[in-house]
C-alpha cells in the first residue's frame, strides 16, 4: 500500500510539473519610443499585422503581442511583449525574420513600424504563472 501511494504521489508529481512547463512561455519584451505626431492606434493596427503573418507564416503555435502603455510615471515609452509558446517557437521565428524570404514578406510591416517608433532594446524571458 505505501509503494502504490508513493508511486501515484510520484505520477500525480510529474503530472503538475509537466503543466507547469507546459504553462511557461518565452516573452520578448521590446522598449520603445513613438516617433512624433505618431498614435497608439496605429501601433496597435501595424503589430496585429505582424502577429497574423508571424503565426501564419510559421508553425510554432500561437504567438501573442500585447503593448505596455504606462498610466502613471514615465509615459515617454511603451513596451511591446511578444509571447511565444517555447524558446524553440521563439528561434524558429527569428529564423524566419532573420531570412532572405522573412525579411522580404515583412518588409511593409517593418517599414510601418519604423515609421511609426523605435525601439532601443529588448529582453528575453521565461515567463512561469504561479
Amino acid at each position: 500500500m505505501k509503494k502504490l501511494m508513493i508511486f501515484t504521489l510520484m505520477v500525480a508529481g510529474f503530472a503538475l510539473a509537466g503543466n507547469a512547463i507546459a504553462d511557461s512561455s518565452v516573452d520578448a519584451v521590446w522598449k520603445c519610443k513613438m516617433n512624433e505626431d505618431m498614435e497608439m492606434d496605429d501601433v496597435h493596427k501595424a503589430n496585429a499585422e505582424w502577429v497574423k503573418h508571424i503565426n501564419s507564416a510559421t508553425d510554432v503555435g500561437e504567438v501573442t503581442s500585447s503593448t505596455i502603455t504606462a498610466i502613471v510615471g514615465d509615459q515617454d515609452h511603451f513596451y511591446f511583449v511578444d509571447s511565444y509558446p517555447s524558446l524553440a517557437a521563439w528561434s524558429t521565428v527569428q529564423e524566419y525574420t532573420d531570412s532572405d524570404a522573412g525579411e522580404a514578406a515583412m518588409e511593409e510591416i517593418q517599414g510601418k513600424f519604423e515609421d511609426l517608433f523605435d525601439c532601443e532594446g529588448n529582453k528575453l524571458y521565461k515567463v512561469t504563472p504561479n
